[in-house]
């Protein structure tokens, strides 16, 4: 099966999950598919507690390192934290201290996860408008590479997995229940081309409109989608079955 086909399952049974429970299989399931040995689906916040039913965070890194990493206050400085507020697709480890200058305490951090055998990982933020920023983290262990030629399957998974655990948690706060505001023709149209790395402006050539009615259009889909960019705007339709892949494809 093609990559492209794992994506599109890996996102059929995403809307079929219901609980947590579901979501941990189909992870555990997808992160050994592309040649990682474990992820970490969590939203960030200050001051993590195992008894704070309302935070998404499912996992499979070892309980003890996960113990030791919130025990030690590591969460506030955490590199990988800091680095994904700064961009908006999926980076390397590696790619860190390009995002942001490491502190003595982020470099503390890292060599502990050295210490655990966490040597390498791919993270895909999250940022949606009035929530906790979150990642999707993909890790390797004891100096295995990286699977590059599975991190853009990476980014997409990330993306989707991270909207699951989010639709399984609004669930469980009794949210979920509200009609979803359907996206227009026009809309979706833009959307499309924004998957295909359009800009505003090619955008408007290709349909005939000015600039502004494209970026009015974008910015009225973002709205009802509650994201803020265009990359989660694409994931969003997606996710929700508005457009498949073969309509950004082709």
């Amino acid at each position: 099966m093609s990559r492209l086909s794992d994506v599109n399952a890996f996102i059929d049974q995403s809307r079929s999950c219901r609980t947590a429970d579901d979501l941990r299989g189909m992870m555990e399931s997808i992160t050994r598919e592309m040649s990682f040995h474990s992820y970490a689906l969590f939203q960030h916040v200050k001051h993590f507690s195992w008894t704070n039913k309302r935070l998404l965070a499912i996992s499979n890194y070892s309980r003890g390192w996960l113990e030791y990493f919130f025990e030690s206050k590591f969460t506030k400085d955490d590199p990988v934290l800091m680095a994904s507020h700064r961009t908006s697709v999926g980076f390397r480890f590696s790619e860190i201290p390009d995002l942001i200058r490491l502190s003595d305490r982020q470099h503390e951090i890292l060599a502990a996860t050295r210490r655990e055998g966490i040597t390498d990982g791919f993270c895909v933020p999250s940022h949606i408008p009035g929530e906790t920023n979150g990642t999707c983290t993909f890790i390797v262990r004891d100096a295995v590479p990286l699977p590059e030629a599975n991190l853009p399957m990476a980014q997409l998974v990330g993306s989707f997995a991270y909207e699951a655990g989010r639709r399984i948690q609004l669930a469980g706060l009794t949210i979920l229940n509200a009609p979803r505001k359907k996206l227009t023709t026009r809309q979706l149209e833009c959307i499309v081309l924004i998957g295909r790395g359009k800009t505003d402006w090619e955008i408007a050539k290709i349909l005939g409109l000015h600039e502004q009615t494209v970026t009015d259009h974008v910015n009225s889909a973002r709205a009802r989608c509650g994201v803020s960019r265009r990359t989660e705007l694409v994931v969003h339709a997606l996710y929700n079955g508005d457009l498949t892949f073969n309509d950004i494809l082709n």
